[in-house]
């Protein structure tokens, strides 16, 4: 099974360690994280992928740290944003890990 992980440095791994390293050896990890991104960054590159690259069903959603380090946005927009998320992977029926 593949598993398709969206997220910031903590899912890409350039900067540090990725939690892709822990997860069991029997699934491929397709790596999609971008150091340094945001829920609505990686919201507008899911959006994207769902729309050319929609064959896969697993998604792991790792993404919000920098909101949060560095003020990107407030708890009513980061709200909205992971609910727009959640709700993206819903109408294209994956199957999410947050």
């Amino acid at each position: 099974m593949d598993l398709i992980c969206f997220g910031d440095s903590l899912t890409n791994g350039e900067i540090g360690c990725s939690y892709r390293s822990y997860l069991d050896k029997n699934h491929k990890t397709i790596n999609k994280g971008i150091d340094g991104d945001t829920t609505e960054g990686m919201y507008l590159r899911l959006k994207n992928f769902l729309q050319k690259d929609n064959i896969y069903e697993y998604y792991i959603i790792f993404i919000g740290i920098n909101d949060v380090l560095f003020s990107f946005s407030n708890e009513q927009q980061f709200t909205s944003i992971y609910e727009k998320i959640v709700k993206l992977l819903k109408e294209n029926n994956k199957k999410v890990i947050f």
